[in-house]
């Protein structure tokens, strides 16, 4: 019974402490859905970025392309007097657009490698999600098989509930045995009864010699 019993409680325990396992996976879960939350939002912004950099580098091509179209004019007009205070400010317009478009393509390259990070975040984390649900059912599966076993203890500690104990056990005062007295006494009869049967034969050979010599 008390064996039986604390099988039954460290079955309990290990059942809870496989229960907090769970709870504690299903937090980790729960935690990992909140980061590919914020990932996905993280990527939504940056790819509106993105779009808002390709569109701007639009604009910026579109001016560089219209300034060196009238500066190309400009050069063409040979005239005297040409301005060239507008070919400079032409020309310093057209350089600050190429160093502005660089910008935003070096700005809409790190946003690209951004977005690649946090898909490959996002992929990890929906993987370690389903390591963590794997995890979660083979724990379930091994309280079943505890319940099982617990179930099991329990319908046999039922069936030792059904008897009863009459007195506890001690150490009898007067051992079953050796019985010394019981010995002896056995050993005193046989002997006698041995020595009885010698004697009545040796009697009767005796006799019987006393006869042969009679005879003769």
């Amino acid at each position: 019974m008390k064996s039986i019993s604390t099988q039954i409680v460290a079955s309990e325990n290990n059942i809870n402490n496989k229960n907090l396992d769970i709870q504690s996976k299903n937090i980790d879960i729960e935690k990992t859905r909140q980061a590919i939350a914020s990932a996905g939002k993280k990527l939504a912004i940056s790819e509106d970025r993105s779009r808002s950099l390709v569109n701007e580098m639009k604009g910026v091509k579109s001016r560089v392309d219209q300034n060196e179209k009238l500066q190309k004019t400009l050069l063409a007009e040979k005239k005297e007097g040409i301005d060239t205070l507008g070919l400079l400010l032409y020309s310093n317009e057209i350089q600050q657009n190429f160093r502005y478009y660089g910008t935003l393509e070096e700005n809409l390259s790190k946003a690209r490698i951004d977005q690649e990070n946090f898909r490959f975040f996002v992929r990890e984390q929906e993987q370690a999600i389903k390591g963590l649900k794997n995890q979660i059912e083979r724990i379930s599966q091994e309280i079943a098989g505890i319940r099982n076993d617990m179930e099991l203890l329990v319908e046999k500690k039922q069936r030792i509930d059904y008897t009863q104990l009459v007195k506890e056990p001690t150490v009898s005062l007067y051992p079953v045995s050796p019985k010394k007295k019981l010995n002896v006494a056995i050993a005193g009869f046989l002997g006698l009864f041995c020595f009885s049967i010698l004697v009545l034969f040796l009697d009767s050979v005796k006799k019987r010699n006393i006869r042969l010599k009679t005879d003769s």
